[in-house]
């Protein structure tokens, strides 16, 4: 009886360190499997940051291009069309009618973001307090985006025109907002400051 006694103190601290031992070494592999799971992301937010950077300086480009009071400018004329393909673009006719160009609207990317948006806030709160924002802000790109999209139909009652005078000072100010955090999203993935675009 003695011999059972003194075998079952020693079993049970040998079950209690083993139990010890393995969820150290789970703890240790998880952290590793997040901390690499971060730096993935990192990288691939850093990507869809260009793109969007592309997104925001094309349509800042159309913007600046709508005749405004404020702002405007040598007579062009900005009308939104359709492609055959479904796409749009932003034709610009010089006021004199000699020139003429053709800028896409380009979509906005935020499809990384929408997936790990959740696995972000339980694996790395800093990087969420950036990507929150810059998610939200892509959001606000997306309602300028559809906004310039819909200006043949939007425009029925007070010509396109009209619609697009209205619409490019907003388009300013949100676009602006949207570069401020995405920017500070790029900052914090890369240690840059966000100064290239990526078209695709």
């Amino acid at each position: 009886m003695n011999a059972w006694g003194s075998l079952l103190p020693a079993t049970a601290v040998v079950a209690v360190l083993l139990f010890i031992a393995r969820e150290t070494l789970e703890y240790f592999r998880r952290r590793g499997a997040d901390k690499r799971k971060v730096s993935a992301l990192t990288h691939l937010l850093a990507r869809e940051c260009e793109l969007n950077y592309w997104a925001i300086k094309a349509l800042r480009y159309i913007a600046i291009q709508i005749p405004t009071d404020e702002n405007p400018g040598e007579g062009m004329q900005v009308t939104i069309e359709r492609k055959p393909s479904g796409r749009s673009y932003a034709r610009i006719v010089s006021a004199d009618g000699g020139t003429e160009s053709h800028h896409p609207v380009p979509r906005v990317h935020r499809e990384l973001m929408s997936k790990f948006l959740l696995d972000v806030a339980t694996i790395d709160r800093e990087l969420f307090v950036v990507m929150e924002p810059a998610y939200d802000a892509l959001s606000h790109l997306e309602h300028v985006r559809e906004s310039f999209v819909n200006a043949p139909e939007a425009s029925d009652f007070i010509g396109q025109d009209g619609y697009l005078e209205g619409l490019a000072g907003f388009a300013l100010d949100e676009l602006l907002k949207a570069e401020d955090k995405i920017g500070r999203l790029y900052r914090h993935c890369t240690g840059n400051e966000l100064t290239k675009h990526r078209v695709r």
